[in-house]
């Protein structure tokens, strides 16, 4: 719950013990924002589902396109919505995976760009091999790789490195590896 274990229970209990640790969870989901309540069976008439809320206009825009596969469309669409709202996380999100798309988009052969990426000197190699490990979803390879290019080169190639490094962090959101990642790329750094 908001990134942190919550310790529940082995084996059988009776519902005298679980209802309190129950009632727990729900508060500190609560307090983590997440809310709702779910009606009991037979409650809801069949067939209706809730609506979805609706999106700001410019990120419904990005939705859209990303569905027509118009990855540009997608970029313009969040980027606009930054201008007018730099501080809106989502958009920065959506705008950042748009990105990784597009990047990955521009690779003839996924595979070969991660086989041949070469010496982490090599920073174009190692950020093409990084986000397509990352869109494969092999998150610590693509961590790893691009430690590594940190460690290995110094000034703009390492600033690049870097920066590719904390936005795929931002990606994956509050995951607890990247705490040791983070950690890493300090050690790294200084």
């Amino acid at each position: 719950i908001g990134g942190q274990p919550f310790q529940l229970f082995q084996g059988a209990h009776p519902e005298s013990q679980l209802r309190p640790l129950f009632d727990e969870m729900l508060q500190m989901a609560a307090q983590q924002g997440v809310t709702g309540t779910l009606s009991a069976q037979g409650d809801e008439p069949q067939g209706e589902t809730p609506a979805e809320p609706e999106l700001p206009p410019l990120h419904q825009e990005g939705v859209d396109a990303l569905e027509r596969g118009d990855l540009q469309a997608a970029h313009d669409a969040y980027s606009k919505q930054l201008a007018q709202a730099p501080a809106d996380k989502e958009a920065m999100l959506a705008l950042r995976q748009v990105e990784l798309m597009q990047r990955c988009a521009e690779i003839d052969d996924l595979q070969a760009a991660v086989d041949n990426a070469g010496e982490p000197t090599d920073v174009a190699a190692q950020l093409r091999a990084a986000d397509v490990e990352f869109a494969q979803g092999q998150v610590g390879a693509a961590f790893d790789r691009l430690l590594a290019c940190v460690r290995a080169t110094h000034g703009d190639a390492r600033e690049q490195a870097r920066a590719r490094l904390v936005e795929l962090f931002d990606l994956v959101g509050d995951d607890p590896r990247t705490n040791d990642y983070r950690r890493q790329l300090a050690t790294a750094l200084y």
